[in-house]
């Protein structure tokens, strides 16, 4: 039973995916709800897709994680094409939403997530955990015809080099495929 974290009093349905408090604006969704349907194809780094295919600057693999090379306050890793095109794939289609999942432990850094589905001309943060962002849309200048390159860029600062790392475990990539015209 859910309870609403201010007044601890149980949550009410509002309509099929979400539950409210009555006396406040508190709201959660429901867990057995996969509220965004379209958001389903993932993609597990390291498991589905090794560290070892990223372009590391300033950090190196430890074990199946990343931490940050002695002696550096920033890092990068810099994923190439991430989504996968089969032959049946007849249409390529754009990927328009993401949302990532990581097992981290930020220790004295900062950790942070950016997407890009035009193979990295631009870049959206990824500002919070389990939240859905919206890429490229196609109404964006310049234009192009597709959309269907994703990405990831990590970067990890640390305040000095003396500083313990930030130490990336895994990371569970979300996202969708919207065909061509839709």
């Amino acid at each position: 039973m859910s309870k609403c974290a201010t007044h601890k009093i149980k949550l009410v349905p509002q309509g099929t995916l979400s539950l409210v408090c009555p006396k406040c604006s508190y709201k959660i969704y429901r867990k057995e709800k996969y509220w965004l349907p379209e958001v389903r194809h993932v993609i597990h780094v390291p498991s589905g897709f090794l560290w070892s295919t990223f372009t590391l600057t300033g950090c190196e693999t430890s074990g199946n994680s990343i931490v940050m090379s002695a002696g550096q306050v920033s890092a990068t890793a810099l994923s190439g094409r991430i989504t996968q095109v089969t032959k049946q794939d007849i249409h390529r289609k754009d990927i328009r939403k993401v949302k990532i999942v990581s097992t981290e432990t930020i220790n004295d850094g900062v950790v942070q997530y950016e997407a890009s589905n035009d193979g990295g001309s631009t870049w959206r943060l990824l500002k919070t955990q389990d939240a859905v962002f919206r890429l490229n849309r196609g109404k964006e200048k310049p234009n192009q015809s597709k959309y269907n390159d994703l990405r990831l860029r990590v970067t990890m600062t640390r305040p000095t080099s003396g500083d313990t790392s930030p130490q990336i475990d895994t990371v569970t990539i979300t996202h969708s495929y919207k065909g061509d015209g839709q």
